[in-house]
């Protein structure tokens, strides 16, 4: 069981491996130098890799939001994180939670403060860095779900200390067209991997809060 989000990245990253196989040493077992100047298209995979990687952590937060908001029978069991939440919303008319038009409502405001909206000059989450995602969660889902998530050899420190060495590096390129340090296939195939690994611990993490949520 997964949400889409997860099967969302996970297409998202086989656009990675194709990019990536166009790389020299994919083909040549790893030996031997690139004929000719592979930097660009290795960045291009760690743009691809980060773009996949924000996207999943927006559409699974809305998610949860919205799994919760449509299968919740009332108002009042709604999880509190979500209430508070709404509450402290501008936007928010003693109407728009009159009836059945609060399922509405809290959907519309996650979507407003994870998506953004540009002709109100709200831009959504910016990055989906470490900081970023737990404060996401937090205000959405009362909890910080990504210090949750490890496996082996990995633990829930060393995740959100790689996640933001990824966003660096991803900054780096975005910004200054260039990378910190070197740049070869087999960095690159293991960022793709790491981000696949988190987003399954984190996938996992926001099952389990929906399903707690859920009477």
């Amino acid at each position: 069981m997964s949400t889409p989000a997860l099967d969302a990245l996970q297409t998202a990253l086989s656009d990675v491996d194709r990019l990536l196989a166009h790389h020299p040493k994919a083909t040549s077992g790893g030996r031997g130098r690139p004929s000719s100047d592979e930097g660009p298209l290795l960045r291009s995979s760690l743009v691809l890799i980060y773009a996949a990687w924000e996207v999943y952590v927006e559409d699974s937060a809305v998610w949860a939001v919205e799994e919760v908001a449509r299968d919740v029978p009332d108002v009042a069991i709604l999880p509190q994180s979500i209430k508070d939440f709404a509450s402290k919303q501008k936007e928010v008319d003693p109407w728009d939670l009159a009836g059945d038009h609060w399922r509405t409502k809290v959907c519309e405001l996650a979507r407003l403060l994870v998506y953004g909206d540009p002709t109100r000059s709200q831009f959504g989450i910016n990055t989906a860095g470490p900081g970023q995602v737990v404060d996401l969660h937090h205000r959405l889902l009362g909890t910080d779900l990504l210090s949750k998530c490890r496996w082996q050899k990995m633990s829930a420190t060393r995740v959100k200390a790689n996640l933001s060495d990824f966003i660096s590096i991803r900054g780096e390129i975005a910004h200054k067209g260039s990378t910190p340090g070197a740049l070869h296939l087999k960095g690159a195939q293991s960022w793709k991997n790491f981000v696949w690994r988190l987003a399954q611990a984190l996938d996992s993490k926001i099952e389990d809060w929906v399903t707690n949520a859920l009477p």
